[in-house]
């Protein structure tokens, strides 16, 4: 889901609301679905994989992730839940060497509990259509989709877990890069600081999306996963290819 501040960098790494009457999201309510993402390091090495599952229902549903070693032993697992809110979705991120070791997000009436390690938080936010938590960012585009294939620039809020705080950033249409090769059926987005100066101290996230289905293709940028866990010591970004039953 990717500073001058001390963690301008880190909202990077870290990658709506309507009421319940309304609150059917196509993208999360139509079906289940299942996928995998095969992680790769800078030198092309598979590191990791992510296994996710969505069961979907009238409020959006509930997704697990379940990040794998190349052994198949589990380092980490998450839990997302939709309820109405496609784009901020509650989750709890468990780290598997250490059960203690548990990120928490969850909506109170208007309010968000943010859970970590360096403790517990609660945050006043506005609840609306720019507000992103963690994978809801991918509703944000299938949202926006028209408008972001166009060539508008889209802002949103995202929630910096650790930082307890909302960072605004920006997502537009993206030509193309050196180091990222796009296929033909494949549409490229960036997303960055919305703040110039911010950008100087942080990088951007590039996302690669079917221009049919509309479903993540391939993502490139930081892990939201410890080095010590994941073995990324020696690779600050990797590249995500997502298999899709």
């Amino acid at each position: 889901m990717l500073y001058l501040r001390p963690d301008i960098a880190a909202i990077m790494i870290y990658l709506t609301m309507q009421t319940a009457a309304a609150c059917v999201n196509p993208h999360l309510s139509e079906r289940d679905y299942s996928a995998v993402g095969i992680v790769k390091n800078t030198d092309g090495d598979v590191i990791y994989e992510e296994h996710h599952n969505h069961k979907a229902d009238e409020t959006g549903g509930i997704s697990e992730v379940k990040y794998k070693s190349t052994t198949g032993r589990i380092i980490a697992r998450k839990i997302l839940d939709y309820n109405c809110r496609a784009s901020a979705p509650d989750y709890v991120l468990t780290m598997h060497h250490d059960q203690k070791w548990i990120e928490e997000v969850r909506w109170q009436s208007d309010k968000l509990v943010v859970t970590h390690p360096e403790g517990k938080e609660i945050l006043d936010v506005v609840d609306n259509n720019s507000l992103i938590i963690d994978a809801g960012f991918d509703n944000f585009v299938y949202e926006n989709w028209s408008e972001l294939m166009l060539g508008v620039e889209k802002e949103f809020d995202f929630l910096h877990v650790k930082g307890n705080d909302l960072y605004r950033l920006v997502i537009k249409l993206h030509a193309g890069t050196p180091d990222i090769a796009v296929p033909t059926d494949v549409v490229l987005f960036k997303i960055m600081a919305k703040n110039r100066f911010f950008r100087l101290f942080s990088e951007p996230i590039y996302l690669g999306y079917n221009k049919q289905t509309r479903l993540l293709d391939f993502y490139f940028g930081p892990t939201n996963l410890r080095g010590d866990v994941a073995g990324l010591e020696k690779s600050k970004q990797i590249t995500i290819n997502y298999l899709y039953n």
